[in-house]
């Protein structure tokens, strides 16, 4: 079956209206959750992050995906950001791409930027080329950002940018939840003293790169 790109997030509405993020902090794809396993399991300062991970179960729940038989990761960064200067990897991508994987993502500031279009896309099935393509070939009909605070679910035809042209200078606040059947092990995740995975973590690639590793 031919995988089209191009689509939109689904939009969860606004959750966490009251979650303070004052404190800088940089975790990516940190384990919170072990696959076979209900319990959420992580450091207290993440712990404000709750009502995210609630909601992200909810949805799962209600759309039948077997939730506790997934691995959950946490990526949150509260940095200082300024236009040129997101925090975030720059240039169009897919979370997941060519997974089964499903990413939430939640920011405070800044939006993300997705690009949508009615001429979908074939996009190779290769991390490298997929790159390639993406940044010289796509041109889309339009774009889409989703106010502050909004939590948004997407998978991997869901086309996406952060917002490097925006102009605004401040504390933001990125969280991603992602939801996987694979061990994500690369060189430079958080590691989750709670929930070791006692694997080998790779090397990262230098291009864009799936980060599922086993």
């Amino acid at each position: 079956m031919t995988k089209l790109y191009g689509n939109l997030p689904i939009d969860l509405g606004f959750v966490g209206e009251s979650i303070n993020c004052d404190e800088m902090m940089f975790y990516i794809y940190i384990p919170i959750k072990l696959k076979g396993n209900t319990n959420i399991c992580m450091d207290s300062r993440l712990k404000k992050y709750y009502p995210l991970i609630d909601a992200v179960i909810r949805n799962l729940s209600k759309d039948n995906v077997e939730w506790w038989n997934k691995y959950f990761y946490l990526t949150a960064k509260t940095l200082h950001v300024s236009p040129g200067c997101t925090g975030q990897r720059l240039g169009m991508h897919c979370d997941g791409f060519m997974t089964a994987d499903i990413n939430y993502i939640w920011y405070t500031d800044m939006p993300t930027i997705f690009y949508y279009s009615d001429r979908k896309v074939e996009l190779p099935q290769d991390h490298k080329e997929c790159i390639s393509y993406l940044e010289w070939d796509y041109s889309p009909d339009g774009h889409r950002k989703y106010p502050p605070r909004s939590l948004l679910r997407l998978d991997e035809t869901v086309i996406h940018e952060t917002d490097w042209r925006s102009t605004f200078t401040g504390m933001r606040t990125f969280v991603k939840i992602s939801v996987s059947d694979h061990i994500y092990a690369l060189k430079g995740n958080s590691i989750n003293p709670y929930l070791p995975l006692n694997v080998e973590y790779k090397e990262r690639s230098i291009e864009r790169n799936c980060p599922a590793t086993y």
